[in-house]
């Protein structure tokens, strides 16, 4: 498939996705884009993706059910999370699967109706995708082989150790790639 037309279908389900109020029409939304994900055969690199987006999204619903007005336990602040996580599930899976079955050469001419240099721009974001995830699965088992607890309760406990490390390396790797280009003479247009 054109990555053009890719890009389309993504705009379009992104967009529509936060249209929709009713929460039968976002699941049915979220299992139309899981079931082209298994027709894809994807859906193996999936599962090691969606682990980080759904503790959000459980955090989402939490906060939800007992922030939602007024600020008590009230069931419409469950479903509303529900939602609200669903619409970041259904994001998230769409973005996923564009990256997975676009090319980088594809990607960049998916984005060749915006100015160059914001092309290269989505096109290196959305490539650094999957260099995040190896990043992340690295640093957690070094961080495992340190002896941290990831069942700990302690958010800060956990997190705080993957992202610091995470931060510095992305940092690292966007220079080192800010290097390259410019000793290969790269300018823009």
């Amino acid at each position: 498939m054109k990555a053009k037309i890719k890009l389309i279908l993504l705009i379009i389900i992104s967009t529509l996705t936060f249209f929709i109020k009713d929460l039968v029409l976002v699941t049915s939304v979220f299992l139309a884009i899981i079931v082209v994900i298994f027709l894809l055969r994807i859906h193996s690199k999936l599962f090691e993706w969606i682990k980080p987006i759904s503790i959000i999204c459980v955090f989402i619903v939490i906060l939800q059910t007992f922030t939602y007005p007024p600020i008590k336990f009230s069931v419409e602040g469950f479903f509303f999370g529900i939602i609200i996580s669903q619409r970041l599930l259904v994001l998230f899976i769409a973005v996923f699967a564009f990256v997975s079955t676009t090319s980088p050469k594809q990607l960049f001419e998916a984005f060749d109706f915006l100015p160059y240099n914001l092309a290269l721009m989505l096109t290196l974001a959305f490539r650094l995708l999957p260099l995040i995830k190896n990043e992340i699965i690295m640093i957690m088992n070094a961080q495992k082989a340190r002896g941290l607890n990831f069942k700990s309760i302690n958010v800060f406990k956990v997190y705080f150790p993957i992202l610091v490390p995470l931060f510095g390396k992305t940092l690292e790797g966007s220079n080192r790639s800010a290097l390259a280009m410019e000793s290969r003479g790269f300018k823009g247009k």
